[in-house]
């Protein structure tokens, strides 16, 4: 069995059926933390962004301060936090467990996954 090459932001894989590589994005998932104007949970925002470190390597997480972000805050229509957004998009209001935040991510990404169309035979020449 053919093994796939990792390309910068690609992954081609070996379909020996059609005799072709095809590319696929495989762009990391970004989780940002966005702590609470009132300071609620804070401890909690630590935790669960630390296990998820720990437990999920490959997504970058990023926790931020809501006093310096308060723009987010207001983008999202949130008098005082926190919340989480996975790529940009808010998906939680408030701390999920961890449980949760993962079966979050990876039905996100099994989604975006399945919207990504493969190219055709005539694209890949």
């Amino acid at each position: 069995m053919h093994e796939p090459l990792s390309v910068d932001k690609y992954l081609c894989v070996w379909r020996p059926s059609l005799d072709l590589r095809i590319q696929r994005s495989t762009s990391m998932t970004e989780v940002t933390f966005v702590t609470s104007l009132q300071g609620r949970q804070a401890e909690r925002v630590k935790g669960i962004s630390a296990s998820l470190r720990e437990k999920r390597p490959e997504i970058r997480v990023e926790v931020l301060e809501a006093e310096q972000h308060k723009d987010l805050l207001e983008k999202f229509k949130l008098k005082y936090g926190p919340c989480v957004l996975v790529d940009g998009t808010m998906q939680f209001v408030g701390i999920p467990s961890l449980r949760q935040l993962i079966e979050k991510i990876d039905a996100l990404a099994k989604a975006a996954q399945a919207k990504t169309p493969e190219p055709s035979p005539a694209q890949t020449k």
